[in-house]
């Protein structure tokens, strides 16, 4: 089981980041047209439209809700969101279906956590992961409030080890899926950067990448506040 969900790591990823990169793109590009605008006076006879209807029950104060937007053609289609800043200044996005998003201004196209906490189809629970693609991580709870482990995205060559160091702390090994120990995710949320060390088949040698951990705090306290929440918001 393990080892299919990290051998698929990299494509699965790429399309859930891709999914929450759309959903960020248009929410951006929308969000002074879409319905349900309100209107702040900014004094002097001057006003300043604020997309979106805000929220009493927000993840924090300020946080708005966004109805759904018909694109062009159906994939270009936004469904309803709600989209609020954290304390330490990142975007965040929660969508209906348990998937969402942290976002900086640090974070380029492809940088940024993205959140899915969907509906396995045949247990109807929520199964949850933590991803994020610059990085090169995928933190996996699985029906768990907490993390169970962190695989590298890509590590798929047949028996070989990988590793993750956080910061300058000592370095873990991963078993041969790719994965490791649960305390790694633990070392992330107070972490600022990220080393890994990967074996992509076909060529057996180790790749490294280094990638700032900028919002991974926040985007684990989002993955819990979907898992207790979002079955109780409003779109």
């Amino acid at each position: 089981m393990k080892r299919d969900m990290v051998a698929h790591c990299q494509p699965m990823v790429h399309l859930a980041s891709g999914r929450w990169e759309l959903k960020y793109f248009f929410a951006c590009a929308f969000a002074a047209v879409l319905a349900g605008c309100t209107t702040s006076d900014m004094g002097a006879g001057q006003t300043v439209t604020v997309p979106g209807t805000p929220v009493a029950d927000g993840w924090y104060p300020g946080e708005r809700r966004f109805p759904p937007k018909a694109g062009s053609i159906p994939a270009l289609n936004m469904p309803a969101y709600r989209q609020g800043t954290t304390p330490d200044g990142f975007t965040y996005t929660i969508y209906p279906d348990g998937s969402g998003g942290v976002k900086g201004p640090q974070h380029g196209p492809a940088g940024g956590w993205s959140i899915d906490c969907s509906r396995d189809a045949m247990t109807d629970r929520r199964e949850c992961k933590l991803t994020s693609y610059s990085a090169r991580l995928l933190v996996y709870y699985g029906y768990s409030a907490n993390p169970e482990s962190v695989c590298i995205i890509g590590h798929d060559f047949p028996g070989r080890t990988g590793a993750i160091r956080v910061d300058k702390a000592a370095p873990v090994t991963t078993d041969r899926d790719g994965c490791a120990p649960a305390r790694v995710a633990t070392q992330m949320a107070s972490g600022s950067m990220v080393t890994t060390r990967r074996v992509e088949w076909p060529y057996d040698y180790h790749r490294d990448e280094t990638a700032s951990l900028a919002g991974a705090k926040s985007a684990m306290d989002l993955v819990s506040y979907i898992q207790s929440n979002v079955d109780k918001l409003t779109f």
